[in-house]
């Protein structure tokens, strides 16, 4: 059960950070739906050269810090299942940080990510439930 339930954290933690990394790039807004920030006119201006998205900040600049994140811990301490996502390296950290300290915390989930992702989970310990009791 214990490996099961794991499975199920780590599967839950990959879908929340799929869940708000794609609505970053998609739209550039936070878990509060408002934009993470906007492009000063240089940047806008260049990244329109490039062909790239100008009208908000998506913080995909390299497109490194999404290709990095990922759940990096997943273990019982006691009773409790702990899962983190976070960086792979370094380097990722850091501009998870930067990018923290500028616009604060955009790594969090709408309430309709929320809902959907707390329905899923449910769903899937019923499942291991039911595999053993």
């Amino acid at each position: 059960i214990i490996n099961d339930m794991l499975g199920a954290a780590e599967v839950n933690a990959n879908e929340s950070a799929t869940l708000f990394s794609q609505r970053i790039i998609d739209t550039g807004k936070k878990g509060d739906n408002k934009k993470i920030g906007v492009y000063a006119p240089a940047t806008k201006k260049k990244k329109q050269k490039e062909g790239r998205t100008s009208t908000f900040v998506n913080l995909q600049d390299s497109e490194q810090m999404w290709n990095n994140f990922a759940v990096i811990e997943n273990s019982i301490q006691g009773k409790v299942i702990k899962t983190i996502v976070a960086g792979k390296n370094e380097l990722t950290n850091e501009k998870l940080g930067w990018n923290a300290d500028r616009y604060g915390d955009f790594l969090t989930l709408t309430k309709t990510e929320e809902k959907m992702l707390a329905k899923a989970f449910d769903s899937e310990l019923q499942i291991i439930l039911n595999k053993y009791f």
